[in-house]
């Protein structure tokens, strides 16, 4: 079997929900929380202690993260757009909670965007319940 190497993401909003999906990150394997930015300290600090995220004082200084190829974003909706349109000017791929945006000139400025730069953009929220 072959091995892949992790991609290298920072993930802006690592409490809450964002605390969910870093589970399900570390569950696949597939990914390297290599930075993290939140609101919140502990949620910060967490991130740190369970995935060895270095933690950022400001979004800024989270797209400034050397290495890194993706950007999480798992802050609040009204975010989402103004968040996911910098990482992508920095050449980053970016998987963005729902909702994407919160108004049609959002979503029309990021698919333009996208297209400008080819990154990936995915979009989505996974909760399956048995």
């Amino acid at each position: 079997m072959t091995s892949h190497p992790k991609l290298r993401v920072a993930m802006v909003g690592v409490g809450g929900f964002g605390g969910y999906r870093r589970e399900r990150m570390r569950e696949t394997g597939l990914f390297e929380l290599v930075a993290a930015y939140d609101i919140n300290p502990r949620a910060l600090a967490d991130a740190e202690r369970t995935d060895g995220a270095k933690p950022a004082a400001s979004y800024e200084a989270l797209l400034d993260t050397p290495g890194i190829e993706a950007m999480i974003i798992s802050t609040g909706g009204k975010f989402h757009a103004e968040q996911a349109l910098r990482a992508m000017d920095r050449g980053l791929h970016v998987f963005v909670e729902k909702p994407l945006c919160s108004t049609t000139d959002e979503a029309l400025a990021l698919l333009a965007k996208q297209r400008e730069t080819g990154l990936v953009v995915g979009m989505g929220h996974n909760d399956h319940a048995s």
